[in-house]
């Protein structure tokens, strides 16, 4: 007679047991000699690496097209546009936040000075423009007092270039993922 080995409810076997925990324990081990950050679960990196993320969202502002990476981990929240020599015209990184948890942005990293927009329920709500790089270890911090749903990171220039004031509709669209 054959038994199911995976049906632990017919063994005489308790379905959790000592040994599991030690398969556990030497499974994650790897994991956590590798560097996982226990304060916020991400993989420490050296931040000096850029991440190019894909194009999976564009952003409709006057009739003109910001096309988006989207960042929605810690780790591209942190390091964002940082470490790029520069991106193309009418590019940028869309970050969706928590209302009660917003991002507070800084050019540490960066190469190249930037502008922010800051939304909230489709709608420009304030405005940042000439986010300059800085290699010190102590930045200088840039956020906004009002409360938003998403900031879009983008080129010097870009808010004066599409003319985006506060108000202003964002129509923003996201690809759809197979």
């Amino acid at each position: 007679m054959m038994r199911n080995i995976f049906n632990i409810y017919k063994t005489n076997k308790k379905p959790f047991n000592k040994s599991h925990l030690l398969f556990l324990a030497l499974a994650f081990c790897p994991i956590w000699l590798q560097g996982v950050d226990p304060k916020n679960l991400i993989f420490n990196t050296d931040n000096t690496q850029a991440l190019v993320l894909p194009i999976t969202a564009q952003a409709i502002v006057n009739d003109k097209a910001i096309q988006l990476e989207v960042s929605t981990t810690i780790l591209t929240h942190k390091t964002g546009l940082s470490h790029r020599k520069q991106i193309p015209k009418n590019r940028g990184m869309l970050y969706q936040v928590d209302l009660l948890n917003p991002l507070i942005f800084s050019g540490k990293g960066m190469q190249f000075p930037t502008d922010l927009i800051f939304i909230k329920d489709g709608i420009v709500i304030d405005t940042l423009s000439g986010v300059i790089p800085c290699d010190l270890d102590k930045c200088p911090t840039y956020a906004t007092l009002q409360q938003y749903d998403a900031a879009i990171e983008v080129n010097r220039g870009t808010i004066e270039q599409l003319q985006i004031q506060h108000g202003a509709k964002v129509n923003l669209t996201f690809a759809k993922i197979r």
